[in-house]
């Protein structure tokens, strides 16, 4: 790189707070403005960090000042955001999910590949060692065949955004599954490609879910894996990721200096998979592969299009939600008969 990336980033909510420390972290980033329609809040997380960027009420009056805008507004302000940005050949980094729908995530992605800009997502998990490891110990087949998986994630409360727009089912675009869940999502499609089918028990009733359980079959030749995931706003779950296969179990804890645990069948001792033990910023991470592909021309690490696949299943589980009080009990063999060929 001849020059320092300059940024701006457009919403100054709770998650801004990541991206301007990741910005203020590395050398390659220059972080020039801070947009948000409240000029209060703007202030206030200019202040928190003792810093001077521009600060603005209206993207518009910035676009032509930066290589890139880190786009941490809520869901519903992703598209007019995104192609405002494309339309000024302006290079993005949206926070998860890319958009509310699909709909809008074609259109923000159509934009930007019309432009020639990059877009890029805040997928920001897939930035830590272990669950990199884990996506190229699937590929290559180090574990066996595939044969089950279950994932849980849940707190009391959840992330709370300053805004609370995630308690608006239209700015968010749904529940726990979108809020929290996307990012496990994301990881999945990454490691496992695209179910073949998909259930979704939730408390929804109308309003976005709090609790849900999702399920998933992925077919193999004449295999299949099945999988599932829960995730709660109300109750706390160890956070963690459990996969048997034809050579044993694996248990990956979802934090980020947790190492992959494989207990091969027929050993009684766990054989820990090496880790690079250096916990780097994952969003310094995340914002110098968005700066490295703006400038080179490269794909960043998740792009628009990949992104785009985790809110397109999101759609299909909310199209096939049931009531969460008809949800099956954990097990491999119920989810056989709630998830139909």
């Amino acid at each position: 790189m001849t020059r320092r990336f300059r940024v701006a980033i457009a919403g100054c909510g709770k998650i801004a707070v990541r991206h301007v420390e990741a910005c203020l972290l590395s050398p390659q980033v220059e972080l020039v403005a801070l947009v948000d329609p409240t000029l209060e809040r703007a202030s206030e997380l200019a202040g928190k960090f003792g810093i001077d960027p521009g600060l603005f009420a209206n993207l518009e009056k910035v676009l032509g000042n930066v290589d890139g805008v880190i786009i941490a507004a809520p869901n519903n302000f992703h598209r007019s955001l995104a192609i405002q940005c494309a339309a000024a050949g302006v290079h993005v980094l949206i926070e998860k999910p890319i958009a509310g729908s699909s709909e809008d995530s074609d259109a923000i992605c159509a934009a930007h590949e019309k432009s020639g800009t990059v877009c890029a997502v805040g997928f920001v998990t897939r930035f830590r060692d272990n669950n990199r490891q884990m996506y190229q110990l699937i590929k290559s087949g180090y574990f066996g065949e595939v044969e089950e998986f279950a994932y849980q994630f849940g707190s009391r409360g959840g992330w709370a955004p300053l805004s609370a727009y995630n308690l608006d089912k239209h700015a968010t675009g749904g529940g726990v599954v979108v809020v929290t869940g996307s990012h496990f999502l994301d990881r999945m499609l990454h490691w496992f490609g695209e179910p073949d089918d998909c259930g979704m028990w939730s408390d929804a009733q109308g309003g976005p879910e709090a609790n849900a359980l999702t399920c998933f079959r992925f077919q193999r030749g004449e295999s299949s894996i099945f999988g599932s995931a829960r995730f709660s706003k109300s109750v706390a779950l160890a956070p963690r990721f459990v996969m048997r296969t034809s050579q044993g179990i694996v248990l990956l804890e979802d934090t980020p200096n947790a190492r992959i645990q494989f207990s091969p069948a027929g050993s009684p001792v766990d054989l820990s998979v090496n880790l690079n033990e250096k916990n780097d910023n994952i969003f310094r991470a995340q914002i110098e592969d968005f700066a490295t592909a703006c400038l080179s021309g490269g794909p960043p690490a998740v792009s628009g299009r990949e992104a785009a696949r985790s809110v397109f299943l999101t759609e299909q589980l909310y199209e096939r939600c049931h009531p969460l009080d008809e949800a099956p009990r954990s097990g491999r063999l119920e989810q056989r008969s709630v998830i139909h060929d």
